[in-house]
């Protein structure tokens, strides 16, 4: 390689070797080197500068960087939490069809045994202090068949809080309330699509006569297994309609199921402009639509069961609806709602 130096005849001669930068800035002119030197003396004071700058403050971020980084989170934040909350009703509501995947086996067992359903909700002729609940409900009936015991609970249940297969995981996050005998997180089909308003006698998995009311019967009607003409299209436990406690109340829950699935609730009146508008329907229907992002989980009597929407459930203006909540399989719309 050729590099060019000053000669004192011709001012510059080839020179063989490697290129040396001094060498290249004194072979230049006199104001030619001058401004290189300048050029270089000025840019290791920056370098320098900007280094000593990194020592002091190594981690340091400017304003409009900080800003990113929280709108990147932000954004962030906004897509995963819906995300987030359908993976937690998933979940939720995963457990719940467990629970009543279980009671299922259990009432098929114990109608394999009997060959009858049992009664949902009877006068208990055992009084005892061991078992004070004055009634019996069909969730008691099916306890040999299952790993839980219904027990005594009450409404304020903080210190004590149900467990096991009568529970609702989204039921017990609204805070609904447990009682010895009325309420829980799930219902059972006892008198079919019933208007629920003091009319017992229906087509549901119980035999009740014109005037009879099941809170004054201890021994009570069994409807045989046979009388069910299409099991597999026939309602027998299921999420419990909700009622939203009113603010006068002295308990610690928010709101109650109905252990027997009798009539309409009330928020479904309001869904399916059968009710105006109110403080409690509007509630009532808010808890409804919170439970299972607005769905149900049902168990029919062949055993299977579905999760299926408010309006599969609960629009009596529908025949197919109304057939799924009766023994005979015929929509009785002269008792619905």
């Amino acid at each position: 390689m050729f590099i060019v130096k000053e000669s004192k005849h011709n001012g510059f001669k080839p020179h063989r070797g490697g290129m040396v930068a001094s060498d290249a800035v004194h072979a230049a002119p006199t104001e030619l080197g001058r401004i290189l030197r300048s050029a270089v003396t000025i840019d290791m004071s920056l370098l320098r500068s900007w280094r000593v700058a990194r020592r002091r403050n190594p981690c340091a971020f400017t304003l409009i960087e900080l800003l990113v980084v929280i709108a990147v989170i932000a954004i962030l934040a906004a897509l995963l939490l819906p995300a987030l909350n359908r993976a937690r009703i998933a979940a939720n509501s995963t457990v719940c069809k467990s629970n009543l995947r279980q009671w299922s086996i259990a009432l098929r067992q114990y109608v394999d045994d009997f060959q009858v359903y049992p009664p949902g909700l009877v006068v208990n002729e055992m009084l005892s202090p061991s078992n004070p609940a004055p009634y019996v409900i069909w969730a008691n009936r099916l306890e040999r068949y299952t790993s839980t015991h219904w027990g005594t609970w009450f409404w304020d249940y903080p210190g004590r809080p149900p467990q096991g297969i009568h529970v609702c995981p989204d039921y017990l996050r609204l805070r609904g309330g447990f009682y010895e005998w009325g309420e829980g997180a799930y219902g059972y089909n006892d008198r079919g699509s019933t208007r629920g308003d003091g009319m017992y006698q229906g087509f549901g998995l119980c035999e009740y006569g014109p005037d009879e009311n099941p809170l004054f019967i201890s021994k009570p009607r069994l409807l045989r297994e046979g009388a069910v003409l299409v099991p597999s299209d026939m309602l027998a436990i299921a999420d419990a309609g909700l009622e939203a406690r009113s603010i006068d109340t002295t308990t610690l829950a928010d709101c109650w199921g109905d252990v027997l699935l009798s009539g309409m609730p009330s928020g479904t009146f309001l869904e399916f402009g059968k009710e105006l508008p109110s403080p409690q329907g509007n509630r009532n229907l808010f808890l409804m639509r919170k439970r299972h992002g607005g769905r149900w989980n049902a168990t029919f009597c062949d055993g299977h069961g579905e999760n299926l929407k408010m309006a599969q459930l609960w629009d009596f203006r529908k025949t197919a609806v109304l057939q799924r909540w009766n023994r005979d399989h015929q929509p009785h719309p002269e008792i619905a709602p």
